[in-house]
């Protein structure tokens, strides 16, 4: 018995190949259910080397056991969906899924091995996300509420910041990568989203992520990064998913050259000048600034 569920629906039988829910599959395997897309899907799940609590837990926990094996041993639960696997008759979300803290063991949850990204991270409760070294953001996401884009909340503890986990067990957050509905630029050494494919489907929200990104210096924009909300109930999709994850922002000027397909393809300019707007008077930063007048200029400039 090995089934892929999203709660206690079945979805996915492992062992015969079945479909069993098309609507509440993630959108990779909507679109193909090949063994390729099956592995990209559970590989995804798994925290980075570079993430070094998840490493040491894994460790721990699961010393000399294969991915599969953990996986097996977990549930390979997460805390941003609300996918799991069952290997075992009787078993229920509600009884494993580290949505709720009484399934933590020494107040440590297994959902840390599959927390993606590069920076180390910890869950220290359902709710919040501890990033370790990652202050920098703050100001960041400070200026992405002000610009008007939907981010994530955070907050300074210690010697990192907590992020507020937009997620729940009715709602949960497919990566663009995931999703089937982007593709990135190949010639990138870390594959990033190509504008007009970011643009047409995710309208404006879409065009301020980018030009945002931009303006503030994050590179790291890549598909892993951004996504969207789905109902975890029904599989709906229900909007973009707030930003996240600007710990690789620098203070450097525009890439005119990205900036200009931006401009290009959107269709909302009085939006995007508003955004730069905000950001000039709200920041100290004479890059910021520099930035924001550079891409106002360029707005206006190309009809």
């Amino acid at each position: 018995m090995k089934l892929l569920m999203c709660k206690d629906i079945s979805v996915y039988d492992f062992e015969s190949f079945s479909i069993l829910n098309i609507d509440l599959l993630p959108g990779i395997l909507q679109v193909d259910c090949s063994a390729q897309n099956i592995n990209a899907w559970c590989q995804g799940r798994y925290s980075q080397k570079s993430n070094s609590y998840a490493r040491v837990q894994r460790a721990r926990e699961y010393p000399h056991s294969s991915p599969e094996e953990i996986d097996r041993l977990s549930g390979a639960f997460s805390l941003s969906d609300c996918y799991w696997i069952q290997t075992k008759p009787g078993s229920s979300f509600r009884k494993l899924s580290p949505y709720f803290e009484d399934n933590w063991k020494d107040g440590i949850s297994t959902a840390n091995i599959y927390t993606n990204g590069w920076q180390s991270k910890r869950w220290v409760s359902p709710n919040w996300l501890y990033k370790y070294g990652s202050k920098n953001e703050m100001e960041i996401m400070r200026l992405a509420r002000l610009a008007g884009l939907t981010s994530v909340e955070v907050k300074i503890e210690g010697d990192g910041i907590l992020v507020e986990n937009f997620t729940n067990t009715d709602i949960m957050f497919e990566p663009a990568d995931m999703s089937a509905l982007f593709y990135d630029d190949a010639e990138e050494d870390i594959p990033l989203p190509r504008v007009e494919n970011v643009i047409e489907k995710l309208g404006i929200f879409g065009e301020q992520m980018l030009l945002f990104d931009n303006i503030v210096g994050n590179w790291d924009r890549h598909l892993g990064n951004f996504g969207f909300l789905r109902d975890s109930n029904t599989g709906k999709v229900l909007s973009a998913a707030p930003l996240f994850d600007f710990e690789h922002s620098e203070e450097q000027t525009l890439r005119r050259p990205e900036v200009m397909s931006i401009v290009r393809c959107c269709k909302n300019k009085p939006v995007l000048t508003d955004m730069c707007n905000r950001i000039y008077v709200n920041t100290d930063s004479y890059i910021y600034r520099t930035n924001c007048s550079a891409a106002i200029e360029m707005i206006n400039g190309v009809g």
